[in-house]
């Protein structure tokens, strides 16, 4: 079946944000996949509008703005390539790795719940006919969680955008991503640290000698964790050295981990991964599940759609709006040493 090009709007982005929906996802129910073998809608758009993103014959950024119509593709090319970077790294923790859930806010105060559970017996029990069986009390937090913007602005000629490859700024964009999702990460992280302002900070585990790491100081962080079970460890580059020099992390079937994943583990079965925010002294440790959820003020896009559309991407700020709210104040441990 022949492509079909659709007429596009500018109008399309307030639409699909009025929606809660990608500008993708506008394109899909004008032109169902179904009806295709490319099962992408805004991939069809760009053959559609003799746009090559990649390979020998790639165009250049000028040729997005060719027509009105296909100058609106731009901001969504834009906008997929710093999503692909936004979750970019192996040996460094990403938003996946930390974030236990996402959560649409409506505005940039939230009010947050919790799980009472140290005023709980949270033990399933056998109990008399007519008995109480244990509660758990969901509580609202004492303090709202506010959400600010972590972004980036891109600075940049027009000439110079404009006569880039496509493929060129894909990849820059993707760095860019790469750069913001690691600013959230660092934020996601912080949250775990320090708690979101309710009290709620990690718990506490010293190392046997102060500035040191030893195998003993491991096993006491990883037994510290009671209700939850520990997943992911992480520290900045430093403190991710001293633990990968600790002789039981030498094992062969660890280093077999990175060779063929190229990821870290530990002898308990965690994930290692760094992040450079993190200060000196301090590792990390949490159950993904049960650590922070990310309030996002509602938005599928990262970038300023109508200035990428007029030309003015030198101009341009890529950013989400966010806010971290910490599910279980015991879901995370930091070995200080």
């Amino acid at each position: 079946m022949d492509l079909k090009k659709l007429k596009l709007e500018k109008g399309m982005y307030t639409e699909a944000e009025k929606k809660g929906v990608s500008f993708s996802e506008i394109l899909e129910n004008l032109d169902p996949s179904e009806n295709y073998e490319i099962k992408d809608a805004f991939q069809r758009q760009l053959i559609a509008h003799d746009i090559k993103t990649s390979g020998k014959n790639v165009n250049f950024v000028q040729d997005f703005f060719k027509t009105a119509d296909s100058a609106v593709l731009f901001p969504e090319f834009i906008n997929r390539n710093l999503l692909i970077g936004l979750n970019k790294g192996k040996m460094e923790a990403t938003i996946d790795d930390v974030v236990s859930t996402t959560t649409s806010a409506e505005s940039t105060v939230v009010k947050s719940v919790y799980a009472d559970m140290d005023n709980t017996d949270v033990d399933y029990k056998r109990v008399a006919e007519g008995s109480a069986f244990p509660r758990v009390f969901l509580k609202t937090k004492d303090k709202d969680i506010t959400l600010s913007k972590i972004g980036l602005k891109f600075e940049a000629t027009y000439e110079a955008t404009r006569l880039s490859k496509i493929n060129v700024l894909a990849n820059i964009v993707q760095l860019m991503g790469f750069k913001l999702g690691r600013k959230i990460v660092s934020e996601a992280l912080m949250t775990l640290l320090n708690g979101d302002g309710n009290s709620n900070p990690a718990g506490t585990v010293s190392a046997a000698t102060p500035g040191a790491i030893v195998f003993a100081d491991l096993l006491d962080l990883e037994m510290a964790f009671t209700n939850f079970e520990n997943e992911i460890i992480i520290g900045n580059r430093n403190t991710i050295k001293k633990i990968l020099l600790i002789p039981e992390f030498r094992d062969p079937l660890i280093g077999a981990e990175f060779l063929t994943k190229g990821t870290y583990t530990t002898p308990f079965g965690n994930t290692l991964k760094m992040n450079p925010d993190l200060p000196d002294g301090k590792l990390l440790a949490f159950n993904r599940k049960a650590g922070v959820e990310m309030l996002e003020l509602r938005s599928m896009s990262l970038v300023e759609t109508d200035k990428l559309i007029d030309k003015q991407m030198e101009l341009s700020v890529f950013s989400k709006t966010v806010g971290f709210s910490k599910i279980f104040s015991d879901s995370a441990f930091v070995l200080n040493f």
